[in-house]
Formats: structure tokens, C-alpha cells, sequence
């Protein structure tokens, strides 16, 4: 969990995670792969979307790793 106070604009977030993996911007779940069945073993999913925001926000990740090959990476950035 994390807060970040970001100037007005659009933005990409994008992640990357093994096994399964739900992602929250302020409490609302806006990406949800909490099914490891989809992707095949040691397999590393990537996901993003764009969203619009500004000001102070609460980001949330909710992580499941079932054994082997582990990763999990969340950015944002500002796109024009």
C-alpha cells in the first residue's frame, strides 16, 4: 500500500506479476487477475491501463505467489 499526491493528468499503470494479482486506487479494484489457472506456470502476466487522476491517491496491491518463479511490478507514470 501506498500514497502518492500526483499532479492533474493522464496515466498509465501498468503491472506485472506471477501469480495472481488484484491492483486498488482508492479502495476501488481496477485491476483484477486473481486467477492463476489463466496464465501457464512460471508465466509473467503484463497489464496496463489508463486512468485519469490528481491530487492524493491510495494505491493497493494484493499479491498471490503459489511457488516458483516469483515477480510482482507496479508503475505509474504520467502519459501526454
Amino acid at each position: 500500500e501506498g500514497m502518492a499526491d500526483l499532479p492533474a493528468g493522464q496515466y498509465e499503470l501498468a503491472l506485472t506479476w506471477d501469480d495472481a494479482a488484484r491492483v486498488y486506487v482508492d479502495g476501488k479494484r481496477v485491476i483484477d487477475e486473481w486467477n492463476p489457472s489463466r496464465y501457464s506456470f512460471d508465466e509473467s502476466p503484463h497489464k496496463k491501463l489508463r486512468l485519469t487522476l490528481g491530487g492524493p491517491h491510495h494505491f493497493r496491491v494484493e499479491h498471490l505467489e503459489l511457488g516458483g518463479f516469483a515477480t510482482l511490478a507496479l508503475k505509474i507514470r504520467r502519459v501526454e
